[in-house]
């Protein structure tokens, strides 16, 4: 009786290897992008407080106005 060996060949390692380095390449181009969108949320987030503050200040600025009296 003839006991074969069992195990994965060089091609099959290779084709393994090959499709986990595309993946890893996706990979990394997706985390890449989505590190570039954080940075961008946080940059319009800080925009948007920034206009939020002026907006609040020019607000209690109208509400404090104090009403003058037209001369003749």
């Amino acid at each position: 009786m003839i006991t074969r060996m069992r195990g994965f060949t060089l091609i099959e390692t290779l084709l393994a290897l090959a499709i986990l380095a595309v993946l890893s390449a996706a990979a990394v181009m997706v985390l890449q992008n989505v590190i570039r969108a954080d940075g961008l949320t946080l940059e319009k987030s800080q925009q948007i407080a920034a206009l939020q503050r002026a907006f609040r200040q020019i607000a209690d600025d109208v509400t404090h106005i104090i009403p003058r009296h037209a001369r003749n």
